[in-house]
């Protein structure tokens, strides 16, 4: 069994599977919850540019969906690694809206964390806003 839960003001959620060498990882956060002093910490400076270059995404979600989708992954890769990351230690590469407020994240280590990780790369999440709130899931695939 593998699984995840997360939490923020008014909702939780969790996530489980069964007969799968996969590890899961779930966050959930308040758009617009992720500040200027939240960004400059939890983000690269090729992120912060990133995140400011989103077609289709206001500024607010953009960020949200970036620190939830490193909060997913670090979940996710935990039970497989064993490792403890920084944020700095991974990367957002691309975020897709699919319409209808759902979509998905790529996120990528750099050398030469990649080759130290039991975590196959790059690793993508899905995402959906539900009533306001970002719900993020990754799926760690072991190497």
């Amino acid at each position: 069994m593998t699984g995840s839960i997360s939490h923020t003001v008014g909702y939780a959620v969790a996530v489980a599977a069964r007969g799968t060498s996969r590890s899961l990882g779930i966050d959930a956060e308040l758009i617009g919850a992720v500040d200027d002093d939240v960004a400059s910490i939890a983000f690269t400076a090729a992120e912060r540019r990133r995140g400011r270059a989103l077609v289709d995404i206001p500024d607010d979600l953009g960020r949200t969906l970036m620190f939830s989708a490193k909060e997913a992954l670090f979940k996710a890769q935990y039970p497989l690694s064993r490792q403890w990351l920084d944020f700095d230690q991974v990367e957002i590469v691309d975020i897709v809206a699919h319409g209808g407020g759902t979509g998905s994240v790529t996120l990528e280590a750099p050398a030469p964390l990649e080759t130290v990780m039991t975590v196959e790369w790059p690793v993508r999440a899905l995402w959906v806003v539900v009533d306001g709130v970002v719900i993020v899931g990754a799926i760690a695939q072991p190497v």
